[in-house]
This record gives C-alpha cells, sequence and structure tokens, in this order.
C-alpha cells in the first residue's frame, strides 16, 4: 500500500509515501494518476465528515489490489465535485489538529487493509 498526502503528520508517519505539494484537489489529481496507472483505492477520498471534508489536508492509501467492486475513477471524479463545492476552513489556529486528525483516520484505514491483505 502507499500513501498520497498532502500532509505533513501523514507523510512523517509512513514509510511508503508519494509526497503532494498542494491543495486537496492536487491530492485527488495524483491519486486518479495513479488509479490509470494500475493501483486501486484502498481508502476513501472522502473524509468520514462535511467538516474533515473543508480541511486543507487529503491522505489517500491506494494498494495494487482492488478493495471493493465500485468504480474507482468515478468516486475519485464524484469526491473532486464534491470537495470542489466546498469552502476550505482556513483556521491557522486548528492546523496541527487537522494534520493531526487525517493522520490518524489513515493510520486505522492503514491498519485494516493490512488485516484485510492488501498490504
Amino acid at each position: 500500500m502507499i500513501v498520497v498526502t498532502n500532509n505533513e503528520t501523514t507523510r512523517d508517519a509512513f514509510s511508503s509515501v508519494t509526497w503532494v505539494e498542494g491543495s486537496v484537489l492536487d491530492v485527488l489529481d495524483r491519486a486518479e494518476s495513479m488509479v490509470r496507472q494500475g493501483y486501486f483505492l484502498v481508502s476513501s477520498p472522502l473524509s468520514a465528515n462535511n467538516r474533515l471534508n473543508r480541511s486543507s489536508y487529503r491522505s489517500i492509501i491506494l494498494g495494487e489490489k482492488s478493495s471493493w467492486s465500485g468504480d474507482d475513477l468515478l468516486l475519485l471524479q464524484k469526491a473532486r465535485v464534491f470537495l470542489e463545492s466546498q469552502r476550505v476552513i482556513e483556521d491557522v489556529l486548528a492546523d496541527q489538529d487537522y494534520r493531526w486528525i487525517d493522520a490518524e483516520l489513515l493510520r486505522t484505514a492503514w491498519d485494516e487493509g493490512i488485516k484485510l491483505g492488501l498490504s
């Protein structure tokens, strides 16, 4: 499995990372490019709730095995449409919290991916 992220906290916590210098939409672009190259989504491109979807950080796990029966490219395209309609939260005081939440949610998804044999 490999993590695609623009979150420094996530980048520093995982050994298999594709770093994206840019926005959440740039992370989606990189994930889409990798899916087109043969990778599959292991984690969702959207967060668990709307407030987190408005964060400026995004981390997505991709793998060499499919973890579901859906269309990964369609899911990424729908995520893009949704995220483009959201206003990014600009809260400097909560920035570290958003990075931590993103990293911790990703760690849970990573552990589940390992349990499912996707690593």
